[in-house]
């Protein structure tokens, strides 16, 4: 068991538990993104993310209390972020924004502790094999500057409800 309730729950996280986990390395510790909502309070208005810490990927892993719930996005809410380390040695966490379906959210950090504020990356759905954008599995650096993503969607032309797909995104991160 990575993390599960007890007594060092925070008052955010839901009757579900953890939804996700993503851990990281920054330096010589393991951090981790968790995720959960109180799905127990009908309807579920805000999915959220917290920090963990571990001296090893077996752990144990603490929560970060001081700095959870982490405020990447005020508007929609956060599922499945994903790290990345970038070049320039910051880190880059990119998750499911519960909004529109047509964007990814992603948030910056220099230290991997510290999240700066969500910022969208807005699809052109006419170019989109999905009507939903939905969780990035991941982001890999390529040579020529840009980020292959990794993501899941639901099929635009599905005729038995909503059924899922894998896809995969070419993307042009550059410095504002």
């Amino acid at each position: 068991m990575i993390l599960e309730p007890g007594k060092d729950s925070e008052s955010w996280e839901g009757l579900q538990g953890t939804d996700s986990f993503y851990p990281f390395r920054v330096g010589d510790r393991w951090y981790g993104f968790y995720g959960s909502a109180k799905t127990e309070v009908k309807p579920v208005l805000y999915w959220k993310v917290g920090l963990v810490s571990a001296p090893a990927l077996t752990g144990p892993w603490k929560r970060l209390s001081d700095h959870n719930p982490v405020p990447l996005d005020a508007r929609y809410g956060v599922e499945n972020p994903i790290v990345t380390r970038l070049k320039n040695g910051h880190y880059i966490a990119v998750f499911d924004s519960l909004g529109p379906t047509d964007q990814i959210g992603y948030a910056l950090s220099q230290d991997g502790v510290e999240w700066g504020k969500a910022k969208y990356l807005v699809l052109d759905r006419s170019k989109l094999w999905t009507s939903d954008v939905r969780t990035p599995l991941g982001l890999i650096p390529e040579d020529d500057g840009t980020f292959t993503l990794f993501c899941t969607g639901y099929l635009k032309e599905s005729r038995v409800g909503l059924l899922g797909g894998f896809g995969m995104l070419t993307l042009d991160l550059r410095d504002d």
